[in-house]
């Protein structure tokens, strides 16, 4: 059985388990156990990795079942050397193309026929920023005063293993116990995934990024209230994957759903906005009723460990950071779609430099493809929708955008010119279902940190006809960030 994929998993390991399980059984011996899991189990006892085994029915640790336990990519890696061939365009350049020097380019030879390999075609279009201009929202944004706040926040939430008072797991039940080593387990990598997020959502869109420094100093406050009346500690998920823009589109902790064929929010999040200021005890006020929230709507999204357990310095370090990033929500104001330099210069794009082609416009962000799809409808730009993973029904899109290939319109529709997508557009649909259009252009919302992802997924959504690949960027970070 030969499967073929562009990513092997979308949001969680067990999407490569169930992937091998349709061809290996879960109790098979592998010859390869999750190191790095068991070296975690030693940690936990002399008898810790015999008692696991008793409690789950194992007869080894060389076997998937035991794999679907472990939460540490470099198990994972090991596991998928065994069952995945990885072949890029460079090697099959390198050792299956032949050269044309008529047409200077790569070919493949598919039922006796020439199958030219793809060209990529790169093109920087800047949008301005002005540090002097005490309106460049962007400007103020890309400062080294910003970087250094993020660079030294702490995000207590994502190690709370470091703030558990020493005899926490000597005083507490079963239940208690597992979310504590569950804690244990996460910390560095998510606090890691945390912090590049937010640089990235500052390069995808300042609306995006202001947004999720609102709804993060929300998240402390709450731990904070949590704590600081001595009531159970709501704690999210642990999962790094949902922190990783390359697996997932949305703010998962905060996700909105949006379903655009009927431009519908459905959320509890609709009062926050970057382009309104709210005060700290405006802050303060909405965290205790979110609490609440989640204690009686929610209760069973999050696992909740008693205050008792945690150190001061937890409460310190969650106001210290809600405090820091407070200050640069201060210093940047309401956000101001009407001197968006970026958003404006992707409305050129669409009206001036390519009014009648169409454009599929990529980004990693559910929340910048959002925006930037409510701002051009509102400056009048028709035909145009979005697509991301909370979009109910993404073929009907894909049909609108691309017709002829798909069935043609479904009825008592329009077809589309410029769709907004992240990367479901690539990942989730059926390659037959996928855009192709001659006219295609690709614009790309953000600066372009790894350029050689987004030909690959332009030409995914595209496999005829090769679009021009545009990129929309500002000013670069500095490397080491």
């Amino acid at each position: 059985m030969l499967l073929l994929t562009a990513t092997p998993f979308n949001k969680h390991y067990s999407d490569i388990s169930n992937q091998i399980r349709l061809f290996v059984d879960e109790t098979e011996d592998l010859h390869v156990q999750p190191d790095h899991f068991v070296r975690w189990l030693r940690t936990n006892g002399n008898n810790a990795i015999q008692q696991f085994m008793v409690q789950h029915n194992l007869a080894s640790l060389s076997c998937l079942k035991a794999f679907e336990f472990s939460n540490f990519p470099e198990d994972w890696r090991d596991l998928m050397r065994l069952f995945l061939v990885r072949r890029t365009r460079q090697f099959i350049i390198k050792y299956y193309a032949k050269f044309d020097p008529e047409k200077n380019r790569y070919y493949v030879t598919l039922n006796g026929k020439p199958n030219y390999l793809p060209q990529h075609q790169f093109k920087t279009i800047k949008f301005p920023t002005d540090p002097k201009d005490p309106q460049d929202q962007y400007a103020r944004l890309f400062d080294e005063e910003t970087v250094k706040v993020i660079e030294n926040l702490e995000l207590p939430r994502y190690g709370l293993a470091n703030y558990l008072r020493p005899e926490a797991q000597s005083e507490t039940d079963e239940t208690n116990l597992r979310i504590i080593r569950n804690l244990n387990r996460a910390g560095k990598r998510l606090i890691g995934f945390c912090r590049t997020n937010l640089f990235k959502r500052l390069e995808s869109s300042g609306y995006s990024f202001l947004l999720s420094i609102q709804r993060h100093i929300i998240r402390n406050l709450v731990t904070l209230h949590a704590y600081k009346t001595s009531q159970p500690v709501p704690i999210g998920s642990q999962d790094f994957a949902t922190l990783d823009p390359q697996l997932c589109d949305t703010d998962e902790e905060f996700a909105e759903s949006f379903d655009s064929s009927q431009h519908t929010q459905i959320a509890d999040l609709q009062e926050i906005s970057p382009s309104k200021i709210i005060s700290w005890s405006e802050y303060l006020a909405r965290a205790s009723k979110r609490y609440d929230t989640y204690k009686e709507e929610y209760r069973d999204q999050f696992d909740w460990l008693d205050a008792k357990f945690f150190k001061p310095e937890l409460a310190n370090a969650l106001e210290s950071d809600a405090k820091a990033l407070f200050e640069i929500l201060q210093k940047a104001g309401p956000w101001n779609p009407e001197t968006d330099a970026k958003l404006q210069t992707l409305y050129h794009l669409l009206t001036q430099i390519h009014p009648q082609d169409k454009v599929l416009v990529f980004t990693q962000f559910a929340d910048t493809a959002m925006y930037l799809y409510t701002q051009l409808a509102k400056k009048g730009i028709k035909d145009i929708d979005v697509l991301t993973t909370d979009t109910r029904d993404p073929v009907t899109i894909v049909r609108r955008f691309s017709p002829n290939q798909n069935g043609g319109l479904p009825n008592n529709s329009t077809e589309l010119r410029v769709l907004i997508a992240t990367d479901i557009l690539a990942e989730g649909q059926k390659p037959s279902r996928l855009p192709h259009h001659r006219k295609l252009r690709l614009a790309l919302g953000h600066h372009p940190t790894h350029p050689t992802r987004w030909p690959c997924r332009s030409y995914r959504a595209n496999t005829r006809h090769r679009p021009r690949v545009l990129f929309l960027a500002g000013p670069r970070r500095r490397k080491n960030h």
